[in-house]
């Protein structure tokens, strides 16, 4: 490989300005550096996420400037070293040599990393001259949450730049989910936010309430409040944001990074315009497993129908909030079901539903009810999978495997009460 692939895919950005082209040649060293990281195995650990990642895999019609990744799991020791010597190699390999530092150790989840470039007006054939007062150097910054919120949903993307390789990226509704933690929480505004913003809407993107929720919750200005979280509360904040924005400031943020085709969708930016936009927010409905822990009244829900002993249905993030809150459900998300690792072991117990039922033999092994096991995640996936293709038959189900890792304390407690309380016999292999 040679400078000569940069260049020839530089020249199918047919950039209309200096700054174009200078964001066209940053986005392809972001795909190099995407393409090195995936050389290391670095998507077996993170995936990509934020502005970029909708620009490179989904074709966001706006450029951008850093990379963003968010571990699998909590990794506070987590260091960027090898990594990056992947991606060093990687730009070597096509004639570029980097600069690489890493920010000093300090405290907060967030690792950083810098990568730039000052030769690229030397080494490339530019369409535009750079002057002694233009930008002279490249700079791509690279940042990993080491504490991720929970929730977040993972798919793999391919790419074919600089050649065929694939990354592992957060869905669109997670995606949703972490710009609209950033234009809850950021400190400082920016207009690309917002850009994004009318992005996902235009494709009825839905939130992931969940991950929403665990990142509003972690960090930032709700975090250790009580609020009324859900879909109506998510408008009311998004309406505040929105009266106190700046859209003159906001517009220049994000002109930058538009081709001039693309910037006659901002120029009517105004708050009259996002007020109306923000009530088409939805949160993701998720495909659930409502737990009955014990005897008792049914929680005054709308929905009654969807509440027997389980159930597998779709829920909002009010519904969620409401079962929550029950004393006698639930709630289970079946996508933290499916983020187990298929090759780990996870210790379990077993829920003990209220009809009785027809009992089944799991794995050829001898369970009961309320006690803690040690199974494979690809079991736990497999059983709970399956259980799902039969659900008229789930509410006669004996047991439901749940990693304790997934399960609160409080509930652990009740299921292994009632289990005992009402006396179920050890069942043998059928």
């Amino acid at each position: 490989m040679t400078i000569t692939i940069i260049q020839e895919r530089l020249k199918n950005y047919s950039p209309l300005s200096k700054q174009e082209e200078l964001n066209a040649l940053k986005e392809i060293y972001q795909e190099i550096a995407l393409a090195g990281l995936a050389r290391s195995d670095f998507f077996k650990v993170a995936a990509f996420q934020g502005g970029t990642a909708l620009r490179i895999v989904h074709q966001l019609k706006r450029f951008s400037e850093d990379l963003d990744f968010v571990l699998l799991q909590p990794n506070e020791s987590f260091r960027w070293e090898v990594f990056l010597k992947a991606v060093e190699l990687e730009f070597k390999s096509f004639g570029v040599n980097l600069e690489i530092k890493q920010r000093a150790e300090a405290k907060g989840a967030i690792k950083t990393a810098f990568l730039k470039e000052d030769s690229f007006a030397r080494i490339l054939e530019l369409t535009y001259d750079r002057l002694p007062s233009d930008e002279q150097k490249i700079s791509i910054k690279l940042e990993i949450d080491t504490l991720p919120p929970e929730g977040g949903i993972h798919e793999n993307a391919f790419l074919i730049y600089p050649y065929p390789f694939s990354v592992l990226v957060q869905n669109l509704p997670s995606l949703f989910a972490s710009k609209c933690h950033a234009l809850l929480c950021r400190r400082y505004e920016k207009g690309r936010d917002w850009f994004d913003f009318l992005w996902y809407l235009s494709r009825n993107t839905p939130i992931n309430y969940l991950l929403l929720k665990n990142a509003l919750f972690q960090a930032g200005p709700y975090k250790g409040k009580k609020i009324p979280f859900g879909e109506k509360w998510i408008h009311q904040e998004l309406e505040k944001k929105i009266g106190s924005m700046d859209w003159r400031a906001a517009r220049r943020d994000v002109e930058n990074f538009l081709r001039p085709e693309e910037r006659k969708f901002v120029e009517n930016w105004s708050s009259e315009l996002f007020q109306n936009q923000s009530q088409k927010v939805k949160v993701m409905l998720f495909e659930a497993v409502i737990f009955r822990i014990a005897n008792g009244p049914e929680p005054d829900l709308e929905r009654k129908e969807v509440l027997f002993s389980s159930a597998i249905t779709d829920l909002s993030g009010e519904d969620i909030e409401k079962i929550i809150a029950s004393d006698t459900y639930w709630f289970q998300s079946l996508m933290e079901i499916e983020l187990l690792d298929s090759d780990k072991e996870y210790e379990c117990i077993f829920f003990r539903f209220d009809d009785p039922g027809h009992r089944k033999s799991m794995d050829g092994m001898e369970y009961e009810p309320g006690e803690k096991y040690t199974v494979s995640g690809k079991f736990i996936k497999n059983w709970n999978r399956r259980r799902q293709v039969y659900v008229h038959n789930i509410p006669k189900a004996m047991f439901w495997f749940q990693p304790t890792m997934l399960t609160p304390m409080t509930i652990q407690k009740q299921i292994a009460s009632f289990a005992q309380e009402t006396g179920i016999e050890r069942h043998t292999t059928l």
